[in-house]
């Protein structure tokens, strides 16, 4: 982001938008995928607390507090537009508290996101001329892999790579082949046994149903073209099916032109998200009445990377992944650049505070309202997880520029890596033989909050 000294201006929204407001400049994820970070986000807790991590198996206990709960027992009415009933926002087994409007047609904007802010943008304002309160949460997958960008020239390469699609409909509004019939009739099985299509099951085993007992292949095709969302399944394509998709399976990460060409589409992505969704909102904004009775956050569940540190998208800890923006516009409160290290789990505290509503309970997060003010926040660590796929060991551990990776094995805490941040933001110079004792301390103060004994007020 040019916002925070890239050198592509790829949000020069975001970048006026901040200068109205507190950018922190030191802000870090909790966990490096979207459900765990998205939880700590609502609920102020690390992710080995609220132990929403594995999708669809987790479950968020009724006894920990959850920020659209909060805000309902205080008045608010909550709106979510977001996707629903997948891995990310589980409505069955994680947001099940104090929403009082979930919208049902995230996917059908897909590619028109900037119509999607305006329906939410709208509820506010609607809210607003009735003197309700609202709290509402706006979710995007604008920049997230795969990078389409459509019918747009490309802005920021010149090399391509014709035989990557950059088309949403060519890798999930694929035509349905004989080939494909096969493919769905050996995988959904398999998918709804190992869980991948465990978020709508009823409607997949309906469909199985149908493609399986369908007399011949224009009856299958009429059942899938006719199944509601049948692209449920279009992401695991991408990874196996290769006479289909063949996306995933056609990027060499060994190759840096490659490489170097997707970081090109991701930045235009962010560009255009900046443009549509952020642009509009400073449009919006020039509403006073509005303007002047509401907070905006701007915040990301997490960063992405490119080979920095051996993959593309966002499955390790380091610093690729883990950093991300943070905006609060909050009337009548001056703009500034904070620099304190911040967190997801100070994102619930810090609203609750600003708007006036006490929490009485223990929270991992803490309120960022003196660093707004310009005040500077007592020393304490940061601890994300989620490596998901590459070392689902690894926890980090954050004090000030110092950022510790420990190994967690059979209920041990080892050091495995030390960065000194200020020296090296690229985390390319291991200096933990070094500084043994450093990383003795941190992996003490992790101990520390791990056995925290935190009270909950619901």
């Amino acid at each position: 982001m040019s916002t925070y000294g890239y050198e592509r201006d790829t949000t020069p929204n975001l970048s006026k938008l901040a200068e109205q407001g507190i950018l922190f400049e030191n802000a870090y994820a909790n966990a490096t995928w979207s459900l765990p970070a998205h939880v700590s986000m609502f609920t102020g807790l690390y992710s080995f607390v609220h132990n929403v991590i594995k999708p669809y198996d987790s479950l968020l206990s009724e006894s920990l507090p959850f920020l659209p709960e909060l805000l309902q027992k205080n008045g608010y009415e909550t709106y979510f537009y977001a996707p629903h009933d997948e891995a990310i926002f589980s409505d069955t087994r994680v947001y099940t508290r104090g929403i009082s409007y979930w919208d049902p047609d995230y996917w059908k904007y897909r590619e028109r996101e900037v119509e999607y802010l305006s329906l939410a943008i709208n509820q506010i304002k609607k809210n607003n001329t009735s003197n309700k309160k609202s709290f509402v949460f706006l979710h995007s997958n604008m920049c997230h892999s795969p990078y389409f960008t459509g019918d747009e020239p490309l802005l920021y390469t010149e090399k391509t790579f014709p035989w990557l699609p950059l088309k949403v409909k060519d890798v999930f509004d694929a035509p349905f082949t004989p080939e494909y019939y096969q493919y769905l009739l050996r995988r959904l099985p398999v998918g709804l046994a190992d869980g991948d299509f465990r978020r709508n099951p009823e409607k997949i085993e309906a469909l199985l149903y149908e493609l399986k007992n369908a007399p011949d292949f224009q009856t299958a095709k009429r059942a899938y073209e006719n199944a509601e969302n049948n692209g449920y399944w279009g992401e695991v394509g991408m990874d196996d099916y290769k006479e289909k998709f063949e996306y995933w399976n056609k990027i060499d990460s060994n190759n840096s032109e490659l490489v170097d060409y997707l970081e090109a589409l991701y930045d235009q992505k962010l560009h255009k998200a900046d443009t549509d969704v952020l642009g509009y909102l400073r449009e919006q904004l020039q509403n006073e009445t509005w303007k002047n009775n509401t907070i905006i956050i701007i915040t990301s569940g997490h960063g992405e990377e490119f080979m920095e540190h051996g993959a593309i998208g966002h499955t390790t800890l380091y610093d690729f992944n883990a950093k991300i923006p943070l905006v609060f516009l909050v009337p009548r409160m001056q703009s500034i650049r904070a620099t304190d290290n911040v967190q997801q789990v100070d994102i619930t505290p810090t609203l609750l505070d600003l708007i006036g509503i006490p929490y009485k309970g223990q929270l991992n997060g803490v309120s960022l309202t003196k660093s707004m003010q310009g005040e500077s926040l007592p020393n304490r660590v940061l601890i994300a997880g989620g490596d998901i796929l590459f070392r689902p060991d690894l926890t980090t551990v954050r004090e000030g520029n110092w950022k510790l990776f420990i190994s967690e094995r059979d209920d041990s805490l080892l050091p495995y890596a030390l960065y000194n941040t200020a020296d090296d933001p690229e985390e390319q110079r291991d200096v933990l033989k070094e500084q043994m004792g450093k990383a003795a301390l941190m992996i003490q103060k992790l101990k520390t909050e791990k056995e925290k004994e935190l009270q909950f007020e619901k």
